[in-house]
């Protein structure tokens, strides 16, 4: 969990660093097609997401839901979901 407030630290002092000079014409270029594939691959990787989670997640959480030994009401569910200790 440090890591990455530790990665967020270094993103944000380097964005926040002044520029040498003026940016070049490939800067520009190569700054432009990052946020073109950005935007492109966005859409793919949503729709990869939804149908991971509707084919391999719901399944195991609708199954641990249904079970009287793990699902909400159970005693193993004393504590919140998430915390190993």
């Amino acid at each position: 969990m440090a890591y990455r407030w530790l990665a967020a630290l270094v993103l944000c002092v380097a964005l926040a660093r002044e520029r040498a000079g003026a940016a070049s014409a490939i800067g520009r270029y190569l700054g432009g097609l990052g946020l073109l594939i950005m935007a492109a691959t966005t859409p793919i990787v949503l729709l990869v997401s939804r149908l991971f989670y509707r084919h391999c997640e719901a399944p195991w959480v609708r199954a641990q839901m249904l079970d009287p030994l793990t699902g909400p009401g159970s005693a193993r569910h004393s504590r919140p979901v998430g915390l190993c200790c």
